[in-house]
């Protein structure tokens, strides 16, 4: 079910990239993020008018997703 905001809470035990993407129905990308994290977490906000997937990338391996939440509504 696509959704219109995605809130997660990312961290990493390492300071390398972490690369956030969010994609529609389609496939296509509506919203990206790049973070570096260094020992510690941060909250994440994704929004688009669809939002169906979610991918991580980075990190070396030192990269979590603590928690991830959405609003279920039409659109």
């Amino acid at each position: 079910m696509p959704v219109r905001e995605v809130n997660m809470r990312i961290g990493s035990f390492d300071h390398l990239r972490m690369d956030i993407s969010a994609f529609d129905s389609a496939g296509n990308e509506v919203n990206n993020r790049t973070l570096f994290l260094d020992h510690r977490c941060e909250d994440v906000q994704m929004t688009a008018s669809e939002i169906t997937s979610i991918e991580l990338k980075g990190g070396g391996r030192e990269g979590m997703l603590v928690s991830m939440c959405i609003t279920i509504a039409a659109l």
